[in-house]
């Protein structure tokens, strides 16, 4: 029995397919303006993620110093780092180089806030303000001694640095924010680290509410 053979119609796409090889002017204008309005869409989005998840790795990499102050505290007397914290000349990246000599915490990046672009990570002796972003509170309101885990845990302990009038006694800066141009929080706020061991970001450095007493040196 023979079997009859025919003509098979090609499929409807591939007849389009043929028929248009290659893209008109006209579609290849629609094409790029739909990938650039996608786009336009897209980075937006993608910073307003990033904001936040730089946000978090900041406030942890403060929570980390912090916790480190605080293994030192056990090994000294519940007394936290400091280095004659009356005299404006000390700075912070002074007070968390002493982590290092009991290998509490090594200098590194841990020490810069991923939103902090002006930062470079040191290293043990090469370590000062170029590679830090983050202040600390070394002395009580008179300067005379450092704090300890006696303080209140209210008192902040590690903050970011570029706080609105410091370095300086806290107790003067009531409601101070950071500086826009110059924090990486951009002035929306801070991270702080308090000696009670909590970390939080606030808009505003309030004595009124953090019971604060200390004095603040920066990187």
């Amino acid at each position: 029995m023979a079997i009859k053979t025919g003509k098979f119609r090609k499929p409807v796409l591939s007849t389009l397919i043929a028929k248009h090889k290659a893209f008109t002017l006209v579609e290849a204008v629609v094409i790029l303006v739909l990938v650039c309005l996608f786009y336009a869409l897209l980075i937006p989005a993608t910073t307003r993620v990033r904001g936040p998840c730089r946000r978090s790795a900041c406030l942890s990499n403060a929570r980390q110093i912090g916790l480190a102050f605080k293994q030192y505290a056990i090994d000294n007397n519940d007394q936290f780092p400091w280095i004659g914290a009356s005299s404006n000349s000390v700075t912070s990246s002074s007070v968390f180089a002493t982590l290092t000599n009991g290998c509490y915490l090594s200098i590194g990046k841990i020490y810069i806030c991923p939103q902090d672009k002006g930062k470079v990570t040191g290293t043990s002796g090469l370590f000062g303000a170029a590679n830090n972003s983050y202040a600390c509170v070394v002395s009580n309101s008179s300067g005379l001694h450092g704090l300890s885990e006696t303080n209140s845990s209210d008192n902040p302990l590690i903050l970011d640095a570029h706080l609105k009038g410091a370095p300086g006694y806290v107790v003067n800066l009531t409601n101070a924010k950071w500086n826009s141009n110059a924090s990486h929080g951009g002035g929306d706020g801070g991270n702080i680290f308090y000696v009670g061991g909590q970390a939080a970001f606030k808009k505003t450095f309030d004595t009124g509410t953090d019971g604060t007493d200390g004095f603040i040196v920066e990187p």
